[in-house]
């Protein structure tokens, strides 16, 4: 745990690749969200997001955002398709990322967004999106 504490002021300090160094050997043990910050705060993005990855594995997470039964979007064109997209973290996370929506509105045949019932009003008014679902309650109980 000293380690990781010592990482996170590293990481503060803007010396991330000294925090990754630090907590690596400690994070291998405990794949996941921490492992995965380290990584994508040092710019080794390919490994970061792969790590991220990890939380669909967690049961606290699969409870809240259950892994999806149809294919991850790989962002090529899908002219006559519907693409879904949900919201993965909390509110400001969900308001920065969509400011994407739009590019990937323009790269399908229709999206569709599920959110957060406080986020269906704003959601809905972005252009490009055809359809807003609020978040089956379970989901949001669970801690989305």
């Amino acid at each position: 745990m000293q380690r990781l504490v010592a990482a996170e002021k590293l990481i503060n300090d803007g010396k991330p690749r000294e925090a990754e160094a630090a907590c690596l050997p400690v994070l291998d043990d405990s794949p996941g969200i921490p492992k995965a910050q380290a990584l994508l705060a040092s710019g080794n993005w390919r490994a970061g997001w792969t790590e991220y990855d990890w939380r669909f594995r967690s049961r606290l997470y699969a409870k809240a955002m259950p892994r999806p039964n149809r294919p991850v979007w790989s962002g090529a064109p899908l002219p006559t398709r519907t693409l879904a997209v949900t919201t993965d973290q909390g509110f400001g996370d969900s308001f920065h990322f969509a400011r994407y929506l739009p590019m990937a509105a323009a790269r399908r045949g229709s999206l569709t967004v599920v959110c957060r019932e406080p986020r269906v009003p704003l959601v809905s008014r972005i252009p490009g999106v055809a359809r807003v679902v609020a978040a089956p309650r379970h989901l949001v109980a669970a801690g989305r």
